[in-house]
């Protein structure tokens, strides 16, 4: 069991990221994640990352083409390019994908058609520098309407689909609570096809102590199983960050 904290989540508004990933340091964890590459100087935080010892668990492909859109998929893979060279930069081996939203004009199945072959060329992509991409699925009661991926047993459907040793899934327990719930069972029957996890408290995507999941047991049930990936605390606090990351850790189980 391995955890890491989205700095873009819980220090938004608080702290830079270089502070952040110092902060993060400092209370005893090994790893990062945050999402826009793009608005950071990655030299500079490569020297801090190395300096702390800290390694970069995952960041966000770029996200401003529509991978469901066939009038797209070029300038797609194109961002896509520039989110490996990130990634690589970084020494980080994992790059968070999207499904994409519904657009006017393209069937659900076209979408679909597309997303699938813009996954599997990426795929080729990123493992030319041995980076693997986790496609997360997003809840559309709460956060995000018309996203093209939602349900869970759809979303490892897509990734049984696509076939590929380095495409995922990044099952956010947040997200996928809302959705369809059956946390547990849906972890454990489809373990090997999982490459990262994000947790929240639901509802209000708050503090992972609070809500209606009980995160002991689900980290339990992780070790238990031998879940080898990263866990990501990616949840918005209102209180002081450092002392929210050590309520977490409570709950954590190695």
């Amino acid at each position: 069991m391995k955890y890491c904290v989205c700095t873009d989540a819980l220090y938004m508004g608080k702290a830079d990221l270089p502070d952040a990933t110092a902060e993060v340091k400092a209370l005893g964890i090994e790893a990062y994640e945050f999402w826009f590459w793009w608005d950071h100087d990655l030299d500079v935080l490569k020297k801090k990352q190395d300096a702390l010892g800290l390694t970069c668990a995952a960041i966000c492909a770029k996200f401003f083409q529509n991978p469901g859109d066939p009038a797209a998929q070029e300038a797609y893979l194109s961002d896509f390019r520039d989110s490996v060279a990130a990634a690589k930069k970084l020494s980080c081996r994992k790059l968070i994908v999207q499904a994409g939203w519904e657009k006017l004009g393209i069937s659900r199945e076209a979408h679909r058609e597309t997303l699938l072959a813009t996954l599997e060329k990426a795929s080729d992509i990123a493992a030319e520098e041995g980076i693997t991409l986790v496609l997360e699925p997003l809840n559309i009661k709460v956060d995000h309407p018309g996203y093209h991926l939602w349900d869970t047993d759809d979303a490892f459907g897509v990734i049984r689909k696509v076939n590929r040793p380095n495409v995922k899934l990044l099952f956010d327990i947040y997200h996928q609570q809302i959705s369809n719930g059956n946390i547990l069972d849906s972890i454990t029957n489809n373990l090997e096809l999982i490459g990262h996890i994000h947790c929240a408290g639901v509802p209000g995507r708050h503090e992972i102590g609070g809500g209606e999941l009980n995160y002991r047991n689900i980290f339990a049930k992780l070790k238990e199983v031998g879940y080898p990936e990263y866990v990501g605390l990616e949840y918005f606090t209102d209180a002081s960050v450092s002392e929210s990351i050590r309520a977490s850790m409570k709950l954590f189980v190695y």
